[in-house]
C-alpha cells in the first residue's frame, strides 16, 4: 500500500517538475527532533505516511502546504502521530490525534512561479501531552526579533521521514537527519532562477542531501544562541532528487503575522 501512494504521488510530481524525499541523510538519534511528527493518509483502511509536521503547541502543528491542500479529501482521512522512531510501527510512546481544521495560506498554489507560500497549520483534534518524546519546537516567527536565527547559517539540519534513495520510495524506518548550511537568494539564483524572496536554499557541498516527497513539511532547523530554532518548513526540490541542487524551504519569519494570527484565534 505505501509503494503505492507514493509511487502515484511521484508520477504527479513529476509533471509538475517537483519531488520530495530527504537523501543523504542519516538516522537521527531518539528524542533528537521531539517536535516532529508524521502526516498520515488513509487508503483503503490503513494510514500511511504522506508528510512531516512541526509541533507549534499542544494544539497545532506547521507543514507544508501542498500536503493538504487536496479539498475534497475529508479531515477524517488524515491523522497526526508523534513521539515514534519510525511513523508506520508502533510504540509505548507515540500519540495518535487527528485533525480538526486546516488552515492552508491564502496565497499557496501549485501554479505558483517557484511553488511560493507553501506553509499550512492543522489545529488537532485534541490536546497534546507533552513528554520527553514529544515537544513544541522553538520557532523564528517572533515578529521583535532583530537578529533572525537564519544568520547562523552554517549549523543547520534537515528532518524528516521520507526515502534514502532515488529509487527506494519507502519510508524508513528511523528519522532522517542530514547537515546543511543556508545560502543567500543570490546564490542560490545561480542554481534555481524560479527562488522567492519568502523561501530559504540549504545546500551542503561537503556532504551533498537533498530532500523529496515524503520529506515535505518537515523542519529546517538552525543553532542560535545555543538552541535549534526552526526557520524553514521543506518544500521541495528538483525533479529526481539531485543533491548537487538546494532544498528549498519556507521562511517562516515572512510568515509571522499569518502564523500568530491564526494560531492565537
Amino acid at each position: 500500500m505505501k509503494v503505492f501512494l507514493i509511487c502515484c504521488y511521484f508520477v504527479f510530481l513529476a509533471a509538475a517538475g517537483r519531488v520530495r524525499r530527504l537523501i543523504g541523510g542519516g538516522d537521527a538519534q531518539p528524542g533528537s527532533w521531539p517536535w516532529l511528527g508524521s502526516l498520515q493518509k488513509q487508503l483503503s483502511g490503513s494510514f500511511i505516511h504522506l508528510c512531516s509536521v512541526s509541533i507549534m503547541n499542544d494544539n497545532w502543528a506547521l507543514t507544508a502546504g501542498h500536503c493538504v491542500d487536496n479539498t475534497s479529501f475529508p479531515l477524517s482521512g488524515y491523522k497526526l502521530r508523534f513521539g515514534v522512531k519510525n511513523p508506520t510501527a508502533t510504540s509505548p510512546d507515540q500519540q495518535d490525534v487527528g485533525i480538526s481544521n486546516i488552515i492552508i495560506h491564502p496565497q499557496w498554489s501549485r501554479r505558483g512561479y517557484g511553488e511560493p507560500n507553501d506553509l499550512a497549520l492543522l489545529n488537532f483534534d485534541q490536546t497534546l501531552t507533552f513528554n520527553e518524546g514529544t515537544q513544541p519546537a522553538l520557532f523564528n516567527i517572533s515578529t521583535s526579533s532583530t537578529t533572525p536565527p537564519e544568520s547562523d547559517i552554517n549549523d543547520c539540519y534537515l528532518a524528516g521521514w521520507g526515502a534514502e534513495k532515488d529509487v527506494n520510495w519507502t519510508v524508513p524506518d528511523s528519522l532522517q537527519q542530514a547537515s546543511t548550511r543556508v545560502i543567500p537568494l543570490a546564490d542560490c539564483h545561480k542554481f534555481l532562477s524560479s527562488i522567492q524572496p519568502q523561501q530559504l536554499c540549504a545546500i551542503n557541498t561537503d556532504s551533498p542531501n537533498t530532500i523529496c516527497h515524503g520529506d515535505s513539511g518537515g523542519s529546517l532547523v538552525c543553532r542560535h544562541d545555543e538552541k535549534y530554532v526552526v526557520v524553514g518548513v521543506l518544500s521541495w526540490s528538483t525533479l529526481h532528487c539531485p543533491v548537487t541542487m538546494p532544498t528549498v524551504c519556507t521562511k517562516l519569519s515572512s510568515f509571522s503575522d499569518w502564523i500568530n494570527s491564526n494560531v492565537a484565534g
